[in-house]
């Protein structure tokens, strides 16, 4: 998702560079993409123009900090780089160039984020053109919560400490009102539970899993929650979310499942994935986003058993029910070798199966949208526009934050030293977040 100090960022570039630069992987000119961006003609969604960009700049989107000692020879160039896109999709492939057209601007995990950092400034961008904004942000609902039930140990952080560790050295763009709210502490700007409440720019959609699956990672370490402080845990968390759907603005779009799921848009999920009434993500949105209507679709189960009854994969975030080999229902749980907590010694841990070999490569596979930004623009009835996915020029973006000369000799130091330091805190952090997201990002226009 980002990386939050000067190892972290080390172990990004050596383990997937093209997170950290934008001339790591030559991408083609064009790619398959499911979910949002399905081009089989079965959805609304395949009638508009769509934008796929790549994330490298592992800072939220959010960043705007030269190369220096202190970003470890790095630069971090998010916001830049959302900037440098919509201007080049105005000037070069005339977006908004049609009267009454609208955009959809949003993303998936660190996207979403992005998107809901950057959506006041995007607004601001294309006013001059009369486009239509609306927001789409598709696991960005974090919550600022501490975990409690786990045997923690000290080198253990959550994901709102690393948040907050990042905006140290990326020198994140904030708008002042945001700033403004949270003084010595604005990296709470990029946590959803504070920042959706507060944007008035433009009207939009959220997809908020009930039981995140990226942030319960790190708040459990990776385990599931069996005794009753973890359960008491877990639906704090539950309740953290519905706390915050109900604080989010009146014209905001919801969908809510119970499932332990994180982002949903670029994968089977967008349509597979459904509510107790059969409302999925993609019905929930189209009715939002196509007919203006209000949606609330928030699944009304409460309690850590409703994650049980979904049946949702936990390495994947598909549901067990969908035709592919593989699947591992939620339930299949081992025995934790850490044990349990000292308040709880009469239940025994649990934790999630590894992956199994077979699904690896699929995984991938879904997983690959994770943390890159969705552009859409949708032009009036009656206007016949090609379905696209645009490869933005590489020369109008200015992202590309490769450390200094001595790159090839660290990265082979630092080979080395990551394959002697799989117990280490660090190491599980990547493999953590590998296992969750899968790969990203390229030479595109991010």
């Amino acid at each position: 998702m980002f990386c939050w100090d000067e190892q972290s960022c080390q172990q990004r570039f050596v383990m997937h560079d093209y997170w950290m630069s934008s001339q790591a992987k030559p991408w083609q000119s064009t790619f398959a993409q499911g979910g949002i961006f399905a081009t089989d003609g079965s959805s609304p969604w395949g009638a508009i123009n769509r934008i796929y960009v790549k994330y490298c700049s592992s800072d939220l989107w959010s960043g705007d900090a030269p190369a220096s000692s202190a970003t470890f020879g790095y630069q971090f160039r998010g916001s830049r780089i959302v900037s440098a896109v919509i201007t080049s999709l105005v000037q070069k492939r005339g977006m908004g160039s049609v009267p009454g057209s609208r955009l959809l601007f949003g993303g998936c995990s660190a996207g979403a984020i992005g998107a809901m950092n950057n959506l006041d400034a995007v607004v601001d961008l294309v006013q001059p053109l009369g486009l239509q904004v609306q927001g789409f942000l598709d696991g960005a609902g974090l919550l600022d919560i501490q975990p409690r039930g786990w045997k923690w140990s000290p080198w253990l952080e959550t994901l709102q400490q690393l948040m907050a560790n990042m905006t140290t050295f990326t020198q994140p763009v904030f708008p002042s009102y945001c700033a403004k709210h949270f003084p010595g502490k604005e990296w709470r700007c990029l946590l959803g539970q504070y920042r959706m409440p507060l944007i008035s720019s433009a009207p939009f959609f959220v997809n908020v899993p009930q039981f995140d699956d990226f942030e319960l990672m790190y708040d459990t370490d990776n385990y599931l929650p069996v005794s009753p402080s973890q359960l008491s845990f877990v639906e704090e968390f539950q309740a953290g979310t519905l706390a915050l759907i109900a604080a989010l603005p009146p014209n905001t779009g919801v969908f809510a499942p119970t499932c332990l799921v994180h982002c949903l848009s670029g994968q089977t999920t967008f349509t597979q994935l459904t509510l107790e009434d059969g409302t999925s993500l993609e019905s929930a949105l189209s009715a939002w986003f196509f007919h203006g209507q209000p949606v609330q679709a928030v699944s009304p189960c409460i309690g850590w058993q409703c994650v049980q009854a979904c049946g949702v994969d936990m390495w994947t975030g598909l549901p067990c029910n969908l035709p592919r080999p593989g699947c591992s229902p939620i339930t299949a749980l081992q025995p934790d070798p850490h044990g349990t907590t000292s308040s709880d010694t009469s239940t025994g841990g649990y934790h999630v199966n590894a992956v199994p070999a077979t699904m690896k490569a699929e995984q991938q596979t879904v997983r690959a949208d994770a943390q890159d930004l969705q552009v859409e623009e949708a032009t009036p009835a009656g206007q016949e526009q090609d379905a696209e996915v645009a490869r933005l020029e590489e020369e109008s973006i200015t992202s590309e934050s490769e450390p200094p000369q001595q790159q090839q000799q660290g990265r082979r130091r630092l080979v080395g030293a990551s394959q002697t330091a799989e117990t280490s805190w660090q190491a599980r952090a990547a493999a953590r977040m590998l296992a969750a997201q899968g790969p990203c990002c390229g030479n595109e226009a991010a």
